[in-house]
């Protein structure tokens, strides 16, 4: 049986995936991180959230996966990989470092686009962690700025030293601050081009994918990595893919298979625009969002699959003496199933194909 992604105009994605960013993660108690508030409250709005310090470190430890075995080597390719991937970005802006990442995510337009920044209001702020260089530098990019107000906690740590720690009240999403972040929800459910596009002069479509076959006879191939999770997610709903999947006995061997499957579907959809055949034609991907040039395609795959790991869609195991295996919750909006099953509509089987192109 062949697959063919099919070409979609106006693609509403049916399950919006948010990134959460913010101060340290509270591991003694995980209730009172804000992260974790804001996780719950989108849960109740049917969208996916992830905290990334609750399922990964930099290297393998404590129970989790690390970074490096997929050969991120430092947090800034994580996060780069991390705000690419997702349809909407929480930074809860308390600290120096989330400064650090608002610069990061301002860089590129389609990031700080769907970016939110929540601050806490003037009277409740510990300091302004806005310098003059993100004022000045980035207040034209700037994400959109929510302002909430914290319950606050004073903690002496020494004479010299007072640590502030803040809470959302009660641990609630409060009313006014529900209203602002349904309006950032509403952003993530826009519509979204899944198009396949012959590039005649070497140029990349940054919502869609696109290629061109240069005069090495080799394939081109430029995607947008929020796009690439959407065509993961639907490859999971074949069924021949997951039994293929299953058999696997390595995270490696069942990232391959992954791989293969994408480019597979991807050169069956290409050729029914090429009157020449490209089966035996080389591949060459990039990444056509990227604001990072050490990552590659793989590494873009691999990241979709640590993702779909920290959501509990697929479990990939610390020690590597299995491949991957996926949920078998399937009975609520957070089984992996439910959520495959609603982006099948982007794959469609040779029997099936319109006439109007892929």
């Amino acid at each position: 049986m062949k697959y063919y992604f099919r070409q979609i105009n106006e693609y509403k994605n049916p399950v919006p995936l948010y990134f959460l960013c913010g101060v340290q993660y509270n591991k003694k108690n995980p209730q009172d991180d804000k992260r974790v508030v804001l996780k719950e409250y989108l849960k109740e709005k049917k969208c996916c959230s992830i905290i990334l310090e609750q399922y990964f470190n930099p290297k393998k430890s404590s129970g989790k996966l690390g970074y490096d075995t997929i050969g991120l080597q430092n947090l800034n390719d994580v996060e780069t990989l991390a705000c690419m991937a997702v349809d909407g970005v929480f930074i809860i802006h308390e600290s120096h470092s989330t400064a650090a990442e608002i610069a990061l995510f301002a860089s590129t337009e389609a990031v700080a686009e769907k970016t939110f920044v929540l601050v806490p209001d003037k009277e409740n702020a510990e300091t302004n962690h806005f310098s003059g260089f993100l004022e000045l530098g980035y207040k034209s990019l700037m994400p959109r700025h929510i302002t909430f107000t914290p319950v606050i906690e004073k903690h002496i740590v020494n004479e010299s030293k007072v640590e502030i720690k803040t809470f959302f009240k009660n641990n609630k999403i409060g009313k006014n601050l529900e209203k602002k972040i349904d309006d950032c929800i509403n952003n993530a459910y826009r519509f979204k081009v899944l198009n396949i596009k012959k590039s005649n002069y070497h140029l990349n479509y940054n919502e869609s994918i696109s290629y061109y076959i240069d005069s090495n006879n080799l394939i081109n191939m430029s995607i947008d990595v929020q796009l690439l999770k959407y065509y993961m997610i639907a490859i999971f709903s074949i069924s021949e893919f997951r039994k293929e999947i299953r058999k696997t006995l390595r995270y490696f061997d069942g990232l391959t298979v992954c791989e293969v499957w994408f480019k597979k579907i991807l050169l069956n959809s290409i050729q029914r625009n090429e009157a020449s055949s490209i089966g035996k034609l080389n591949c060459k991907f990039e990444i056509s969002n990227s604001i990072n040039g050490r990552l590659d395609f793989r590494k873009a795959i691999s990241f979709i699959l640590y993702i779909f790991h920290g959501l509990g869609w697929i479990e990939i195991d610390i020690n590597d003496k299995k491949g991957i295996t996926m949920s078998k919750k399937t009975d609520d909006s957070t089984g992996f199933k439910y959520i495959y099953e609603k982006y099948s509509n982007i794959i469609c089987e040779d029997t099936y194909l319109d006439i109007e192109g892929i």
